[in-house]
């Protein structure tokens, strides 16, 4: 009986799950996005590659997306359960490999990147990773922003892995990574940052450099389309001030939408940073100022939660993403906004200066933190550039979401096991689960019969 419990781990149920859950409580919402590409293939004379053509000239470059969407409606639905279920397991696998380079007890690791997918908060989950379609511009993307750059991730802090396959994979995924504007970003981002880190720790090779031309190239061509142009005038029509902003005002825009949305909105994954970070910082700070600081810095993260809807509802009677969304909209700055934002600012420089405390005494584990969740922030705030800001729901945070959530992973693993860390483990295993079934309940009960 030791021996069968000894091979069960988190990951192994994990798989399971996963699969189980795509199987069944996914499908295609056929009167939403998904049902427009479907009337598209069944149009007569349809071609693929005329279609791709005319979306280039006029929606947006998202080629090899759009490509992937039109490839998966041609085949049975199951081949598309079965990849997005695989894209999870590449993920969540990836971030345990990570965490556990850390010095983290695998278990303690395997435990908590498992809940990941599921912490996300539901609107964000449910459109940009169980959707079929927009799944083809969020999760798909992501897991190949993983591909590119697993192996300088991996060979930086010395992850043992098969080399060539990963390789390969890392040379042709930029393609896709880099389909999508928000993943594109973030893909030479990253691969900036990793060449750095290989030169300076003298760890670089030659094929380090393999991403780059398809990731620039397609980066090129994404940002270059014609149809770009077209589909930011057709989706900012409702947000007629766009034009006249500064780049400061739009800067504004975005980092705002990022406060409501990651500090005041997703409980779950601010919750679980904020908590481990003052741990972390338990850990490193004995003094009696360290003390003072990270009990001040988790007490403000509750304040930043509760005051910030508080205020927002008392004042105007919405949630605090409705509440900026409303003000830019109008080309107004009210009080109650201002207020929101100057909360979330102390907030997020709060974090900011934590993770450089935590650098300063364990410079490799804060750095990469800091760089992960840096990361996350910027591919929300970037969206303020856009006047199609407020065009596509919460789905847009996604990319944010999971990289806090491998911030709080890689600093969780730093600590030794006790039991203020299995706390948060626990406690997250239990609100994914409740998520998870939050998602096959409205699956089941609400979306199937409302959509038909």
């Amino acid at each position: 009986m030791k021996n069968i419990n000894k091979k069960i781990n988190p990951f192994c149920i994990f798989c399971i799950v996963i699969f189980v859950f795509y199987v069944f409580f996914t499908r295609l919402l056929v009167k939403t996005d998904d049902g427009h590409f479907l009337a598209i293939m069944s149009e007569d004379g349809f071609n693929v590659f005329d279609w791709l053509k005319m979306r280039y000239e006029t929606i947006s470059g998202r080629t090899g997306c759009e490509f992937l969407t039109m490839g998966f409606l041609s085949a049975p639905l199951i081949v598309w359960k079965i990849c997005a279920a695989l894209t999870w397991i590449y993920v969540v696998w990836f971030v345990i490999k990570l965490t556990e380079a850390f010095g983290g007890e695998k278990e303690m690791c395997q435990s908590f990147a498992v809940c990941m997918p599921f912490l996300v908060l539901i609107p964000c989950l449910n459109s940009s990773a169980i959707w079929f379609s927009a799944s083809m511009t969020y999760l798909f993307p992501f897991g190949a922003l993983i591909a590119v750059i697993l192996p300088l991730a991996f060979d930086l802090f010395e992850i043992e892995y098969k080399k060539l396959p990963f390789i390969i994979l890392s040379s042709l995924f930029g393609i896709l990574s880099c389909s999508q504007e928000q993943t594109s970003a973030l893909t030479l981002g990253f691969l900036a940052v990793l060449l750095i880190a290989l030169g300076v720790r003298k760890k670089f090779r030659v094929y380090h450099l393999f991403p780059l031309p398809m990731s620039i190239l397609q980066t090129f061509y994404l940002f270059t389309a014609p149809g770009m142009k077209v589909r930011l005038i057709t989706e900012g029509t409702e947000f007629k001030c766009f034009a006249e902003f500064s780049v400061i005002e739009k800067l504004f825009c975005g980092i705002s939408n990022y406060y409501a949305f990651a500090f005041m909105m997703s409980f779950a994954v601010f919750g679980v940073l904020i908590a481990v970070i003052t741990l972390k910082l338990k850990s490193l700070y004995t003094s009696i100022c360290g003390k003072i600081y990270y009990m001040c810095f988790a007490i403000f993260g509750a304040v930043t939660f509760f005051a910030g809807n508080a205020i927002s509802l008392a004042s105007k009677g919405v949630i605090p993403d409705k509440l900026f969304e409303k003000m830019f909209l109008s080309g107004e700055v009210s009080a109650t906004g201002a207020v929101v934002a100057l909360i979330g600012s102390v907030m997020f420089t709060l974090i900011i200066t934590s993770l450089a405390l935590i650098a300063k005494r364990d410079f490799i584990l804060g750095f990469t933190a800091l760089i992960i969740y840096l990361a996350g922030v910027c591919s929300a705030v970037v969206l303020g550039f856009s006047s199609s800001i407020y065009a596509s729901g919460q789905r847009i945070f996604f990319f944010s979401e999971m990289l806090t959530l491998s911030t709080s992973g890689i600093l969780l693993s730093s600590l030794k096991s006790n039991k203020e860390n299995k706390a948060i483990i626990n406690i997250s295993s239990v609100i994914s689960l409740v998520m998870m079934l939050i998602n096959i309940f409205s699956w089941v009960f609400l979306e199937i019969p409302i959509m038909g």
